[in-house]
């Protein structure tokens, strides 16, 4: 009784914010854990679930610097171009889904008594100190393990069938639409439960780790669990289009200062405040030759990017900011008086560190009992019966939702190379490019400047 005690003690701990009494309906204790998997699903799959999107970042931002590599030496008066530039580029298949993955761990006997502290009590050796909450929340990895990979018993032999927790094999990453879920069948688990505990009380002779009372409140916990865990659904997008305005100005011993900025601006539900500058240099490297036959420049680039964004019924809140570098060389060539031809190779990089603040999602409250509930929301979508609940749902008396607030951090990074190969063409004072950016994105960028 004293462990049961413990753990109800060190889970309700967690979750003071949110006092038990106002969800009669829901086990605090399985929310709480259910607060454990958001956790570890949210900062296991975020990279994988973004990683398409950053790719795309990477080769969009980092285009439609140069369409020209001529830059005069010495000019009288300093020179503007003042242009917009758009950037298109297809979604490809393979960019739409991933490999989802549960937090699960293959079962160790000295992870799982790590949280176990023994020595002498009242003169007889056992458990003098229990680390309920991370047991708990150990054996619940294990146990997906042994679910999905096929549960064993003290003595080796298997006792649960090789993937009985069956898990997706893709999901959509932010760019895809697919729906998938982890299914999370709570007697499955109660039964790889007593096989684990059973091992575990086997490992220290005469001592009882997981007393009864304890392993009758982690089956309850089990059993009370949400029956399904939903991924993100992604965004569906068959397509990313971009635009940006750039400014460059010229020259000081063959170099060019370009200039890119969107002030804080809020572009809506789908994206939210949105800010943006770019700052970068490029320099003529054909003025150390004689007579060279084109024209080639080095350009380094320097850029960042600031998104807040509101997400869902559950007002999740995205902080995301990214720096983003990109080196270059780049030549030219005037074919007569028609056309420049152009082409480059870039390195290009973006890092993105982003926090999110969250709560559990709106269908996990609803089969938690957080929510008041239509039982036809909460069948299996498979269920001809089934029918979606409403986007928002409003806590009721005795239902007052998910309260307690969550933060995960992620740091994104993508590694891109790039090559151009484009055409230009001045008429009088007007400018206009288009070209081919072959990369991890292909992307087809166009861009119309004024010169002044």
């Amino acid at each position: 009784m004293k462990l049961l005690t413990l753990l109800f003690l060190v889970f309700t701990t967690f979750a003071l914010a949110q006092d038990p009494k106002e969800m009669p309906h829901a086990n605090a204790m399985s929310v709480e854990l259910s607060r454990y998997i958001a956790k570890d699903i949210f900062e296991l799959n975020g990279v994988p679930f973004m990683k398409p999107l950053v790719q795309a970042i990477n080769a969009t931002a980092n285009s439609r610097f140069f369409s020209s590599a001529y830059v005069p030496t010495k000019v009288e008066k300093a020179y503007f171009r003042v242009s917009l530039n758009g950037m298109a580029g297809l979604v490809r298949d393979d960019m739409k889904t991933y490999s989802p993955q549960l937090p699960q761990e293959e079962y160790q006997d000295s992870n799982a008594l790590k949280f176990v502290s023994l020595g002498l009590v009242n003169g007889t050796f056992g458990v003098v100190k229990l680390d309920t909450a991370n047991l708990v929340h150990y054996l619940f990895k294990t146990l997906l393990y042994d679910g999905i990979n096929g549960a064993v018993d003290k003595n080796g032999k298997p006792t649960i069938d090789i993937r009985t927790l069956k898990t997706p094999e893709r999901a959509a990453t932010i760019l895809g639409s697919q729906e998938a879920f982890f299914p999370l069948n709570g007697d499955t688990l109660v039964r790889i439960a007593s096989n684990r505990i059973d091992i575990l009380n086997s490992k220290v002779p005469g001592v009882k780790v997981v007393s009864q009372a304890l392993q009758d409140t982690i089956n309850n916990i089990l059993r009370k669990l949400p029956s399904r865990i939903t991924l993100p659904p992604g965004g569906n997008f068959s397509s990313l289009i971009a635009g940006v305005p750039q400014i460059e100005i010229g020259s000081y011993y063959g170099t060019e200062l370009l200039i890119r900025f969107i002030p804080p601006v809020d572009m809506g539900t789908s994206i939210g405040k949105f800010s943006f500058y770019g700052l970068g240099l490029k320099h003529n490297l054909s003025q150390y030759f004689e007579d060279p036959s084109f024209n080639m420049a080095l350009q380094a680039v320097y850029q960042a990017t600031s998104l807040t964004n509101q997400v869902g019924a559950t007002n999740s809140q995205l902080q995301a900011d990214a720096k983003i570098i990109n080196l270059n060389l780049h030549a030219s060539k005037k074919i007569k008086d028609w056309f420049d031809v152009y082409c480059g190779f870039s390195f290009e990089n973006v890092t993105i560190e982003s926090k999110f603040t969250y709560k559990l999602m709106q269908e996990t409250q609803l089969l938690l009992g957080m929510l008041e509930s239509n039982p036809r929301w909460i069948l299996s979508k498979d269920d001809p019966n089934y029918i979606a609940p409403p986007a928002v749902i409003d806590p009721s008396p005795g239902y007052p939702g998910d309260k307690v607030v969550q933060v995960s951090s992620l740091t994104l990074k993508d590694n891109n190379y790039k090559l151009v190969f484009g055409l230009h063409k001045e008429i009088g004072n007007f400018g206009i490019s288009i070209d081919a950016n072959i990369s991890k994105f292909n992307i087809l960028t166009s861009g119309i400047y004024y010169r002044f």
